[in-house]
């Protein structure tokens, strides 16, 4: 098909965007969650839990190993969110990403 441009628009990363689905289990006493990234073709589960003044996420990633999203420092205004990924079952864990999030005001 021409036309059909599949990279996303400058400035944006391969796989930066995408959707959440999320519903609360009172059984688990925890949050399913699933994400998906249709131009890198991912999608990915997770139970979410508060910790503290966290939320974490935690799953496996598209190579099937453990991963957590960790938001934290959250306010009315900001995030901070990372993503860690451990390769032998939870030992240690190494950064991955990390995001600051600060709400913008729409312009009037």
């Amino acid at each position: 098909m021409t036309g059909v441009v599949l990279d996303p628009p400058p400035g944006f990363p391969r796989t930066g965007f995408g959707t959440m689905v999320r519903f609360y289990d009172p059984n688990i006493d925890a949050w399913h969650c699933v994400w998906i990234a249709p131009l890198s073709r991912v999608v990915q589960t997770f139970t979410a839990r508060r910790a503290g003044d966290e939320i974490i996420l935690e799953g496996k990633n598209a190579d099937g190993f453990l991963e957590r999203w960790i938001f934290s420092e959250i306010t009315p205004n900001s995030f901070n969110w990372r993503a860690v990924e451990s390769r032998d079952q939870g030992q240690t864990w190494h950064l991955d990403q990390r995001i600051w999030a600060v709400r913008i005001s729409p312009e009037k």
